[in-house]
């Protein structure tokens, strides 16, 4: 079976996004945030957890394969703002993520303690979609997804160092890039 993640999927998408440049670690130019939304500023990123699923097991290690539901939400000032930032997350997440491995520090203040995940897919499931804000001036837009990832001490994958070539092929096929 698969291993638990030590962070939430939403966290782990957060730093993924800040790691690609799409947004920042707080500031005011599109900070992301991961499951609560301040009111200020009105440019921002948030990241939800929505229902994932299972996608069967690796063939060679009999691992179950997990899949975490993703909701990605812009907010700025303008819907055009808004709009222009989650398609460039679109395009940042499905077009330039692939064995992609980003480091999450525990933020509990005990240290400075960080997990790596390796990200093997993510994909696009509805959105960019306006959603209504009753009561706000501000314009939000929603994207969904479904990502595959991993912490990678449970990852066979090509920055794991006990798989061999062989069985990363098995694994995903001939087109992995090396």
């Amino acid at each position: 079976m698969s291993g638990s993640l030590n962070h939430a999927p939403s966290q782990i998408v957060r730093q993924l996004l800040i790691d690609l440049g799409v947004g920042a670690d707080g500031g005011a130019t599109w900070p992301v945030y991961a499951e609560q939304e301040p009111d200020k500023p009105d440019t921002c990123i948030t990241v939800y957890e929505t229902a994932g699923g299972g996608r069967g097991r690796f063939q060679v290690s009999g691992e179950v394969q997990n899949l975490y539901g993703i909701q990605i939400n812009t907010r700025a000032a303008n819907a055009q703002a808004a709009r222009k930032k989650a398609d460039d997350i679109l395009y940042s997440l499905t077009q330039e993520v692939h064995l992609d491995t980003v480091a999450v520090t525990d933020d509990e203040g005990y240290g400075t303690d960080s997990t790596s995940y390796v990200f093997y897919n993510v994909s696009h499931k509805s959105g960019p979609l306006p959603v209504p804000e009753p009561n706000s001036d501000r314009k939000f837009y929603s994207i969904n997804f479904v990502v595959n990832l991993r912490d990678t001490r449970h990852s066979p994958c090509k920055r794991n160092a006990g798989w061999t070539t062989t069985t990363r092929r098995i694994l995903h096929g001939n087109h992995v890039r090396y």
